[in-house]
């Protein structure tokens, strides 16, 4: 194991072998992209095997500080012992970003299980300490236990320890958890796409290049009813090749009739049980209720109202002419008829935040035809920092560890400690500084990355991008 002063060598060799590597390309990035395509998911791919070598490193340098997390590492001889003390499953699916794979772990739930109204709310989480508050929060608030389940997707660029500790209070907490992961190198998403970029950042480079939108992938394969799926979203060319793979005899005019026969021969046979499917969500209408705020005008953010509502209210955005939000407008209601996904976005996180409509509500990657829609709702967002300890404290968890190694870089010592991932390009100057002095591993590590986000500038140029050009920290 290297020791933290053995880092900064580690990182220059690391990078001699990589700029090496790139010089076999004689300044040629349509060359090394045609290469790039050929190994996408493949390990043995030479800059993913300088990267997981250099992770391994770091991983192993992390854990022997926090042991506690070993037993939530997949690389470690202790995760056996955890999958073999809880009901563990997986399977692969296919992401609609680019039709990624998508590694699917089903920790204490079973895939069958997966099907509304058995699951009516989803907590999307990761190790940050207001998603575990959002979780508490939840399990608290409803049923969570008999009718949740707890999902975290691992990020290319994240943190080390974020898997783990996500997993670690979901063990904790007796929440069943789905973990979802891109069959991509990191390498390649890095070499191929370059790095999240300061000032005109995209702020969907994370979702596109490091994640899967994965409540909409699992309502596509798993929540969205097989009756309404017939009627709305196959053609008749997959319906067609359904009955024939379940070897329901048609009659021969069916593949010339219209969509309308196709649908109702299909919707028959489906009721009379001999169209089959192995999923079991119904369209039924929640009951449950959800807090509503109301947009103040004055203050140009959300405040909370006494009563709650069973039903979903549309809100249409007002915008003046500097495109900025100056109210909401109230124009309708509708019931809810799917999962719930709770978020753990709040206010105070940051002025746009604020901003942010935290009602109950339709989420974006809902298709607008969908009559099976997915919602969303941000069930801690107007709560405050002490707040979130009156709900974590009690529950006796080990802190996260970056709670402790980056509570000196906060300015609000009495705020909650926010880390996002190894590489982001919201962190400053000064953050990177700290980082280098106080965890080189990390640092070094995050350099790593970049390095190979910087693969066309070093191919076609031979120049490294950085974040901060005159100090060059990173």
């Amino acid at each position: 194991m290297l020791a933290l002063r053995e880092f900064e060598q580690f990182y220059d060799e690391m990078r001699e072998k990589y700029l090496n590597y790139l010089s076999g390309f004689d300044n040629s990035w349509e060359e090394y992209l045609e290469n790039l395509k050929k190994f996408t998911c493949d390990p043995n791919y030479y800059p993913e095997e300088l990267l997981q070598e250099f992770k391994s490193e770091v991983d192993e340098y992390f854990f022997e500080q926090y042991p506690f997390l070993k037993r939530y590492h997949p690389n470690s001889p202790d995760f056996r012992r955890f999958i073999a003390e809880n009901e563990y499953s997986s399977f692969h699916l296919k992401s609609k970003l680019g039709g990624v794979k998508v590694f699917v772990e089903l920790i204490n739930i079973a895939r069958e299980d997966l099907h509304f109204p058995r699951i009516r709310w989803i907590a999307s989480i990761h190790s940050g300490y207001h998603s575990t508050a959002t979780l508490a929060y939840v399990m608290n608030k409803y049923d969570f236990k008999s009718h949740g389940v707890s999902l975290h997707e691992v990020p290319k660029l994240t943190h080390m320890g974020d898997r783990e500790y996500t997993t670690y209070y979901c063990e904790k907490l007796n929440s069943p958890l789905i973990i979802l992961s891109r069959e991509e190198n990191a390498s390649n998403v890095l070499e191929r796409n370059g790095v999240p970029k300061i000032g005109n950042f995209d702020g969907r480079w994370c979702t596109r290049n490091g994640k899967t939108e994965p409540v909409g992938l699992l309502d596509e394969t798993q929540f969205y009813p097989t009756e309404l799926k017939i009627q709305y979203r196959l053609s008749v060319a997959k319906l067609l090749k359904i009955m024939d793979k379940q070897k329901i005899p048609y009659p021969k005019k069916l593949t010339y009739s219209s969509k309308d026969d196709v649908v109702a021969f299909a919707l028959d046979k489906f009721k009379k049980g001999k169209l089959t499917s192995q999923f079991k969500s119904q369209y039924i209408t929640q009951k449950d209720t959800y807090q509503q705020s109301f947009f103040n005008k004055e203050t140009r953010s959300w405040e909370l109202q006494e009563e709650e509502s069973h039903k979903h209210t549309y809100y249409e955005t007002i915008r003046n002419g500097r495109n900025q939000i100056t109210d909401y407008r109230e124009y309708g209601k509708s019931p809810i008829n799917n999962v719930v996904e709770f978020i753990g976005i709040m206010k105070n996180q940051s002025p746009n935040r604020a901003k942010m409509n935290p009602n109950i509500k339709i989420s974006a990657i809902s298709k607008p035809d969908n009559q099976f829609l997915v919602f969303q709702h941000y069930p801690i967002f107007h709560l405050s920092y002490e707040d979130l300890k009156a709900l974590v404290d009690p529950l006796h968890l080990e802190p996260n560890p970056y709670e402790t190694m980056y509570r000196e870089f906060n300015k609000d010592k009495d705020q909650e400690v926010r880390f996002g991932c190894s590489l982001c390009p919201y962190k400053t100057e000064g953050f990177y500084k700290l980082l280098k002095a106080e965890h080189p591993d990390i640092y070094y590590y995050a350099r790593f990355l970049k390095l190979l986000g910087s693969a066309k500038n070093l191919v076609r140029e031979g120049k490294e991008y950085h974040y901060y050009q005159a100090s060059k920290i990173m």
